[in-house]
């Protein structure tokens, strides 16, 4: 089952998957083929707001570096610049994307590590653009019948209300 991953901050660049690469304070137990679902928001929800899934990943590559790296000027900036955009920042300064999203969001320094995780979009897993997996016709058809996991198939109460038929087989209401 994929771990949940929110990318409020991408959301856009995820459903045009233009987003390959996120850094994380933590995160360190991942490890390639590990697969995500990436989402538009996961904690924080209000009581009842649904759960959107963007897509489903697996993780290509793991690593441990510290935020200084992307402030590097000189040769390593061309590197920087190609990481923020795969991040979803295309254009976006790499000195700017550290100051924004770790040092004042996070209260880090940039000497800091944080884990690098690259990944690669599993096919047939993101809906097209608007559409996300809350709509039922993205949802794909479950591989195991309900008869093999529960012993009986959903609709096999007969003419009974549920109720009636948890009352009269299993005495409960």
């Amino acid at each position: 089952m994929a771990r949940l991953m929110s990318v409020a901050m991408t959301t856009t660049a995820v459903i045009e998957r233009r987003k390959t690469v996120t850094r994380r304070k933590g995160w360190t137990f991942l490890k390639p083929g590990d697969r995500l679902a990436l989402c538009q928001k996961v904690r924080g929800r209000k009581p009842g707001e649904p759960l959107v899934r963007l897509a489903e990943v697996e993780v290509v590559g793991v690593r441990r570096e510290p935020l200084s790296w992307l402030r590097s000027p000189g040769a390593a900036l061309w590197w920087a610049e190609t990481e923020i955009a795969a991040e979803g920042f295309p254009g976006m300064d790499p000195r700017d994307f550290v100051q924004r999203f770790f040092i004042d969001a996070q209260g880090m320094s940039p000497d800091d590590e944080v884990t690098r995780i690259e990944w690669r979009y599993l096919p047939d897993t993101v809906p097209t653009p608007g559409r996300t997996w809350t709509d039922p016709s993205v949802l794909a058809m479950p591989q195991v019948r309900w008869s093999d996991l529960f012993g009986i198939d959903p609709g096999f109460t007969g003419d009974l209300t549920t109720d009636e038929y948890l009352e009269a087989n299993r005495g409960e209401a």
